[in-house]
Formats: structure tokens, C-alpha cells, sequence
């Protein structure tokens, strides 16, 4: 059973300030995981958030087991994304 993807707000700014096909392939890749999330993302130490990987940028997920549904916290550059959590 697919999970729902939800965005935050600020998720939803980072995705708006990408260039459009760096946004797209984010998209794309988020939509593909929502089968089997678990297989593809990566716990954070320390934090009860998950890490995605997509080329050089990275997306922060907090994801509810029970009720089946992602939340995309952030998306930004590698170097830059793990300094707003």
C-alpha cells in the first residue's frame, strides 16, 4: 500500500526556489519511493527524521508508519540541508 506524500511549507519554498528540472527529478523521485520508503531513505542520527538522497540534494522526511503518510520536511544541498534541523 503507497504512502501519501505530504510537503510542509518550507518544503514546499525550497522546492520553488530549485531550478526546474533539478525540482522535477525531486518530484519524480519522491513519487517513486512512496511504495517502499523504508528501502530508500536513511534515519538521522540523533533525530527521529529520515534522509533521502537525490543527486547532490538531500530531503529530510518525517514518515508516520501507521498512518502511511511522508512528510517532506526540507530539501536543499547536501552541504547545506542538515544545518537547518
Amino acid at each position: 500500500m503507497p504512502y501519501t506524500l505530504t510537503y510542509s511549507q518550507r518544503a514546499l519554498r525550497d522546492l520553488k526556489a530549485l531550478p526546474h528540472h533539478d525540482r522535477e527529478r525531486i518530484l519524480l523521485a519522491l513519487e517513486g519511493i512512496a511504495t517502499e520508503p523504508l528501502t530508500f531513505i536513511h534515519k538521522l542520527e540523533g533525530s527521529p527524521l529520515f534522509s533521502f538522497r537525490v543527486g547532490n540534494f538531500r530531503i529530510l522526511l518525517d514518515v508516520h508508519r501507521q498512518s502511511l503518510v511522508i512528510l517532506v520536511i526540507g530539501i536543499g544541498h547536501r552541504k547545506n540541508i542538515y544545518h537547518r534541523v
